[in-house]
């Protein structure tokens, strides 16, 4: 009979915690100091968009992904168009 190993315990010492809460601080405390001094400057930063996840098994997965993908070509030649424009 093979001998099972008991399975590890996902706890962390406070140490660790600790450590990762303020490591987490720090990066927050640095985008709001960033954002301030951009703000003083007149510049909003940019927020990502999330991209559209459409599961595998949508029936018409394939024709909505073109469709998206046209959208996204047209919207970057009409971009494209204004900053000639100007």
């Amino acid at each position: 009979m093979p001998k099972i190993r008991k399975k590890t315990s996902n706890r962390q010492t406070l140490r660790k915690q600790y450590s990762v809460v303020k490591k987490v601080k720090d990066h927050h405390k640095k985008i709001k100091k960033e954002a301030k001094k951009l703000g003083k400057q007149g510049i909003q930063p940019k927020k990502m968009k999330k991209a559209l996840g459409l599961p595998n098994l949508f029936p018409h997965k394939e024709e909505m992904m073109d469709q998206l993908e046209r959208k996204a070509n047209m919207d970057k030649e009409m971009k494209e168009k204004i900053k000639t424009l100007r």
